[in-house]
């Protein structure tokens, strides 16, 4: 009897509290609270009391999503608490939690063993990079996935939540002496083997070397790898029936219009073959620019359509590998799914893929060549991937599954595999120029596993996904640096098995 007493006085001095604080009727303080604990802004004791702390909380909460507060918290703010996880990418906590970590980037740039190539090590940089060198542009990648480049911070992000009910790995761990010592003596510093349901080899950098700078939570950078997550979101699309097939001409966004790429097919784009090839390039961008310009990654699509390729024409389609395609699809695919970009991404991630930490895109504040604000609906993201070590298997595991049972973005996949084509390359001295064929984002038909069904995900300086979809097997690698040896410990176990 004293304790249901004590319970009804608890709720009684709650409604009274919040009806004093200007909180409506029947909302429920404590979980008010116990969600703005999990965001990271501080609401003071949970004890069910609408205070200062819990008003100032809210407050700093709207401000940096929603501009101001109006004073009155009712049901609608309840429910944007609620769902802030899925609409703004969960909270401010791993900002915080990696602070320590994106400081050490400043005791780095004091060594003089520090060599600074500017954006990214050279394939070929003349001479092995240093550990210094190593671990300098390591931060500095995990620095951007964060939000920080340079001396700019909180660049736009599409940030996607970690499910609460993540996919779980099954396990049978085995030891490889190869990969250890790889982990030991290069610029590697994950590496995971999956294959027949489970994880059968997990190696990281030990604490000693690179493993001081980044755990099993923070996000790394995915560089090519995501176009090959963008491709994916497409299938999600086209499945979810927001882009009608791989078929659809792009002449319906009109940031394109009176440009070679309005008369193009979404196909046409993914697989590399838009005829672009006097306008853009891998290495020299954005032709007709100059500068900062010439980087599609540094600006909008409309300012590259409206200043640059204006009153273009298709040439013939033939494969012109450049990033100026990926941030196309990316952006037309955010352009169809509309105001459901974000509850369409986070279905992907959250409920199919199940990824556990946050995901998230990289965009831009200015363009570089107009100088001007970017907009998203400007075209401003620029599909740069960053995940942590383990949901980047996810994704190739959610891939797999997707394949093996036939689902519809699994036929998706295998019309992707059916629709490869030579690059009319050939073979070069990396992982990137042995693939053979392409398609959709993918890289196909590896020289000596021309006829197997394996996607090879790519991305610079050693990042790695590759898919055997005919035995199961996954091998995902992360790096500074491809000096690591790939064919022993990717192609070869990708051919064989360990």
């Amino acid at each position: 009897m004293k304790k249901i007493i004590i319970t009804f006085f608890a709720i009684l001095t709650t409604i009274a509290q919040s009806a004093f604080a200007g909180v409506d009727k029947g909302i429920n303080v404590r979980e008010v609270q116990t969600l703005l604990a999990e965001l990271c802004y501080d609401p003071g004791p949970i004890d069910g009391l609408w205070g200062k702390k819990t008003e100032t909380a809210v407050k700093d909460l709207y401000g940096s999503v929603k501009g101001s507060y109006d004073g009155q918290f009712d049901l609608v703010d309840l429910g944007f608490l609620r769902e802030y996880p899925i609409w703004y990418g969960g909270n401010n906590c791993s900002i915080k939690a990696t602070n320590s970590k994106i400081n050490k980037a400043s005791e780095l740039t004091k060594s003089s063993k520090v060599i600074d190539y500017g954006h990214a090590i050279p394939e070929r940089p003349g001479k092995k990079p240093n550990y210094e060198t190593l671990a300098y542009y390591l931060q500095k990648d995990i620095n951007e996935g964060y939000g920080w480049l340079g001396d700019v911070r909180d660049l736009p992000q599409v940030k996607i939540s970690g499910a609460t009910d993540y996919f779980k790995f099954k396990s049978d761990l085995q030891i490889n002496q190869t990969i250890k010592k790889q982990l030991n003596t290069t610029a590697l510093i994950s590496y995971l083997y999956y294959e027949g349901g489970k994880i059968k080899i997990d190696e990281k950098s030990p604490p000693d070397r690179f493993g001081k700078l980044f755990d099993d939570e923070t996000r790394l950078i995915a560089n090519s790898i995501s176009k090959s997550v963008v491709s994916y979101l497409v299938g999600h699309a086209i499945c979810d029936g927001y882009i009608p097939s791989l078929q659809h001409k792009m002449d319906d966004w009109d940031v394109l219009t009176n440009t070679l790429y309005s008369e193009q097919q979404v196909s046409d784009v993914l697989h590399m073959r838009t005829g672009d090839q006097k306008h853009v390039g891998i290495w020299d961008g954005v032709k007709a620019a100059s500068g900062y310009g010439k980087n599609p990654h540094d600006r909008s699509i409309k300012s590259i359509m409206t200043n640059e390729l204006k009153g273009s024409r298709s040439g013939s389609k033939i494969f012109n590998y450049n990033n100026l395609n990926l941030n196309i699809a990316f952006n037309y695919l955010i352009f169809k799914t509309g105001k459901d970009f974000n509850k369409f991404s986070a279905k992907v991630f959250q409920k199919h893929i199940k990824t556990q930490h946050m995901v998230v895109f990289n965009g831009k504040h200015r363009d570089q060549f107009t100088k001007q604000s970017m907009q998203v609906s400007d075209g401003r993201e620029n599909g740069h991937f960053f995940a942590t070590r383990y949901d980047y298997l996810r994704l190739a595991v959610a891939m797999l599954n997707d394949w093996q049972n036939d689902n519809c973005v699994g036929k998706y996949l295998k019309q992707l595999m059916s629709d490869s084509k030579s690059k009319g390359l050939g073979p070069g001295s990396g992982p990137f120029q042995n693939f053979k064929g392409y398609s959709g984002f993918f890289h196909t038909e590896y020289t000596g596993m021309s006829r197997r069904n394996i996607f090879g995900m790519d991305g610079y300086g050693g990042q790695m996904i590759w898919i055997d979809f005919d035995n199961g097997r996954i091998v995902s690698t992360n790096a500074i640096h491809n000096n690591f040896d790939w064919k022993r410990i990717v192609y070869r176990v990708i051919r064989e098995g360990i």
